[in-house]
Formats: C-alpha cells, sequence, structure tokens
C-alpha cells in the first residue's frame, strides 16, 4: 500500500520519520495505527521518534493507544508507557488515563511479571505531577 504519508520502511528507517514531522500534517487512522507498530520494541532505532511523532498528533493517536494498553502485548505496553504516555498533552492523557489507570488498580499476572503495571504508576505519576 502506498501512502502520502512517510512510514517507516524498517526499524532503521528514521528519514522516514524525519519526513513525517517535517510535513506538520495529520494522517489518516490506518496510517496511525501503522505507525504505532514501529513503537512495538522501545529498542528500535526508529522506535523513540515514532513515539515523538505519534504525541505530535494530539487526541487522535487515543483510541489506538488505548486499545493496545487493553491489549494483551506486554512488551508493547511496557514501551508505550516507558516513551509515548510519557509525552502525551494533557488533552490526549485525560483520554488514555483509565488504561493506564487499569494497569496500576488491576494488573494481570503477566503485567505484574513484565512490570507493566510499575511502568504505568510511574507514567500516571508523572501525568499527576504535571497536572497538579
Amino acid at each position: 500500500m502506498t501512502h502520502s504519508f512517510p512510514i517507516p520502511q524498517n526499524k532503521f528507517d528514521v528519514q522516514a520519520v524525519e519526513c513525517a514531522l517535517n510535513l506538520g500534517s495529520l494522517p489518516d487512522n490506518e496510517t496511525i495505527s501503522e505507525l504505532f507498530e514501529w513503537t512495538q520494541d522501545e529498542n528500535w532505532p526508529v522506535a523513540g521518534p515514532v513515539a515523538e511523532l505519534l504525541s505530535s498528533f494530539g487526541n487522535s493517536i487515543a483510541p489506538v493507544l488505548s486499545e493496545i494498553l487493553n491489549g494483551a502485548d506486554t512488551t508493547w505496553k511496557h514501551a508505550l508507557l516507558t516513551g509515548l504516555v510519557l509525552q502525551l498533552e494533557h488533552d490526549t492523557w485525560a483520554l488514555v488515563e483509565p488504561a493506564v489507570r487499569r494497569l496500576v488498580e488491576q494488573p494481570t499476572d503477566e503485567e505484574i511479571s513484565e512490570h507493566v503495571n510499575g511502568a504505568a504508576q510511574q507514567a500516571l505519576a508523572q501525568h499527576l505531577k504535571i497536572s497538579g
């Protein structure tokens, strides 16, 4: 599928993200979902720049982000909580806060063993500190 919006072609394709940052336009929801896929492993060179790019899209990322935080992939949740979630503006944070609170207050056994609940606690504390 060809996009008018630059999407990384591999985990090293930071140049595509830099092009996207310079566009200053908002991609469609399908493209946002594709971009999220590049945040699955926080060790990928492209993951941090993609998280920065996604944070610039504001509230439009909240549905996909909440879906991932409520999903089964604990590694992905941890990567997002320690990266993207910490970069969210107040309005976007308010939309994903319920998913983060669930990770803090009612984590699954796997979320506990993968330290997702601790990362969620840190994200919650940071956002409460900023807003309070």
